[in-house]
């Protein structure tokens, strides 16, 4: 394949090919496309900018209910993951909804250039390579250019970022704002002291995110923990927090008892295997589980650096035919795996919305989960069990939930199982967001420094505590940094956030 770009031309290379079934089914790429590298730039509306160069054409929006949206991430296919597939099936919706949708992230190994698929979503591939953990480097500035260009072509009404740790969300959204463009942003994560917060590196992410929150309009959180989460982090007034919790594909996601075996209780745990899902408390539940039930097995699927953990905890124990590791599975197999368990564990340490309960509730399995982040907004009693993220307290979880197993809770959970997906169906997603999107249409405009002198400043916040961190008592700064995991937990874990519905 060809390079992104030609240097001798600087002529932007767009080329379009089939994507991997398993990430995308059933889809298909559009006729192929050329634009040169100033073409992306060509005057469409644009008038003259002093402080920002070209600038586009403000149209009157508000009267119009087809909007021009551009969703920013370093996190797309065909990376999978929760972010990911979150963006692509709001861009589908939205899409269905008769606006116009296209995707910025980063070049990937054989994915770059522009991709456009065949319902008409746009996928831009940038020349920005990623330095670590699939994020390109926090330059603020670096792809300022870049990216003007595509909204400028595009002719974008509004910027959408994507999660906190992608730095191209975060330099989006300043580049929307010097544009004169909507802005909103979704996270979809928690960020905790005991995982992270504390270091220098999650310290420079959360100024970052203050910087480019103050030039948001309004943010969306997938949860009432992660609202109150980024409330915090970000330094931002919660009234500019909007909560939509994740969607759910309700044509996949469908119970299927005949896959499943009647003489044994089959505990699923499908997760990335890395410390922050707690696979040290899975490695020590598992032998105590499989010692008090002999028709117990474990199905456990997913890879990384926590894989060592369990399969030396399977050699110790002489586990092998009863614990089976799957190592990764794809989306497209997710389905397959979850309807031949009985039980679903989740063991997480920190969760904002957990996209593997709500799928395996709506697979017909009854859920064993700690009670951390928003796992407790996702679910009502009937179908789950929330436990302390303990050994004993997992340990007495599973005991509970294999002994109500059995036809009468099958049939209570095939009863909710139609609730589940009315509840979080994409279509509710997809409205929600746009009520969002009307929303701040309807804002009066304003510039970037008016965006960063009307921010309030609160003298309390944690990243405001950090100033001091590169002070003479960084001591002092360290010990006003003792936000726990428990502490914040004790506000957010009320049952009233469940849909009023149930």
């Amino acid at each position: 394949m060809e390079t992104v770009f030609d240097n001798e031309s600087n002529k932007l290379k767009l080329e379009y090919e089939s994507l991997d079934s398993k990430f995308l089914p059933a889809v298909n790429i559009g006729k192929s496309m050329k634009y040169t590298y100033e073409e992306m730039a060509s005057p469409l509306n644009i008038s003259t900018s002093r402080r920002f160069g070209p600038r586009l054409h403000q149209t009157d929006t508000t009267t119009k209910k087809s909007y021009r949206i551009c969703m920013v991430s370093d996190y797309f296919y065909p990376s999978v993951g929760g972010v990911e597939s979150h963006i692509w099936a709001l861009s589908c919706g939205l899409i269905e909804k008769g606006h116009s949708v296209v995707v910025i992230t980063h070049i990937y190994e054989d994915y770059f250039g522009i991709k456009e698929f065949e319902n008409g979503l746009r996928v831009y591939y940038l020349p920005l390579k990623p330095f670590y953990d699939n994020n390109t480097l926090p330059t603020i500035f670096g792809a300022l250019s870049t990216i003007r260009r595509v909204l400028m072509k595009e002719q974008i009404h509004i910027v959408h970022g994507h999660s906190s740790f992608s730095s191209l969300a975060q330099e989006a959204l300043l580049a929307g704002r010097l544009l004169g463009l909507k802005v909103v942003f979704t996270e979809h994560s928690l960020l905790f002291f005991k995982f992270g917060l504390g270091n220098i590196s999650a310290i420079i992410i959360n100024k970052l995110l203050e910087i480019s929150l103050a030039a948001c309009d309004q943010c969306i959180c997938v949860s009432q923990a992660v609202k109150e989460n980024l409330a915090q982090r970000g330094n931002i007034n919660q009234s500019q927090i909007s909560v939509i919790p994740n969607g759910l594909d309700s044509q996949r996601f469908r119970p299927d008892p005949s896959q499943r075996n009647s003489s044994k209780i089959i505990v699923v745990a499908i997760s990335r295997l890395v410390y922050r899902k707690g696979i040290d408390l899975l490695a020590q539940v598992i032998p105590i589980v499989c010692s008090e039930h002999e028709e117990v097995q474990f199905l456990i699927g997913g890879d990384g650096p926590e894989m060592y953990v369990l399969k030396k905890m399977v050699e110790s124990h002489s586990l092998q035919s009863r614990v089976s590791l799957l190592g990764t599975i794809n989306t497209s197999d997710v389905q397959s795996v979850l309807v031949k368990g009985d039980i679903f564990l989740n063991t997480s340490l920190t969760e904002g919305f957990c996209m593997a309960v709500l799928e395996a509730a709506a697979s017909g399995l009854y859920v064993v989960s700690t009670d951390v982040g928003g796992v407790s907004e996702i679910l009502p009693d009937p179908l789950i069990t929330l436990v302390a993220p303990t050994v004993k307290a997992i340990v007495s979880g599973l005991r509970n939930a294999i002994q109500i197993q059995g036809e009468e809770l099958q049939q209570s959970l095939s009863e909710w199982n139609s609730k589940i997906h009315n509840e979080y169906c994409w279509k509710k997603v997809v409205d929600k967001t746009c009520i969002t999107y009307e929303k701040i249409l309807t804002m009066p405009k304003c510039g970037i420094r008016e965006s960063f002198w009307s921010k309030p400043v609160c003298s309390d916040d944690i990243v405001t505590n950090t100033h001091t961190f590169f002070g003479i008592d960084s001591s002092m700064a360290a010990k006003e940094l003792v936000w726990t995991h428990a502490n914040l937990a004790t506000r957010i874990t009320s049952r009233e956030t469940l849909p009023k519905t149930w």
